[in-house]
């Protein structure tokens, strides 16, 4: 990746995140990941980048997936407790978690001309449930009106990597990421 990347620079990147699951007849399973390849593509348009195919999408998620099945939990409970963290032994719903990423790989310091290099790759990793425990008794929840996650009328609407960023100080100030499900 170039020292002058326009995902180091400007955040030109954006991701999506789904999860595979084991199911009872030992099979895995995603949901549509055809509608993750369209909104990553939705990103991508809004942020001037070139779109990864669907085909591209969907074969680079599932051999991910395939290549990493040994790190899906099995369905059920009980032995997803031995390849998962501590806090998420109690999960009920433990999957692997995919992470597909675009970004700016290439030279883009200054606005123009784009980067004319791009990277695409998937990522995964076994998870518990998105809220820890909270899937089966609730979950505590911050509602903030001193911060904004996404800039109205901006990217909002679609996954680039810097919305999230904006969590980071409202989460931390309240202590959350010391709750079950968040690092």
């Amino acid at each position: 990746m170039h020292i002058n990347a326009g995902a180091l620079h400007y955040g030109v990147s954006v991701f999506e995140g789904m999860k595979a699951f084991a199911c009872k007849d030992n099979k895995i399973r995603l949901l549509n990941p055809a509608l993750n390849a369209a909104r990553m593509q939705k990103g991508a348009d809004a942020l001037l980048m070139p779109q990864v195919p669907t085909d591209m999408f969907v074969n680079g998620v599932m051999e991910a997936v395939r290549r990493n099945r040994e790190f899906v939990p099995p369905y059920g409970r009980g032995t997803a407790e031995q390849m998962l963290s501590r806090c998420f032994r109690t999960c009920n719903n433990a999957s692997m978690y995919i992470r597909p990423l675009l970004f700016a790989s290439g030279q883009m310091l200054g606005l123009a001309p784009l980067a004319n290099e791009y990277t695409f790759f998937v990522t995964v990793l076994p998870a518990g449930g998105y809220f820890g425990k909270g899937s089966e008794v609730g979950v505590k929840a911050l509602v903030s009106s001193n911060h904004d996650r996404a800039a109205p009328k901006g990217l909002g609407s679609v996954k680039a990597a810097g919305n999230y960023a904006a969590d980071l100080s409202p989460v931390h100030q309240v202590g959350l990421p010391n709750l079950c499900g968040t690092r």
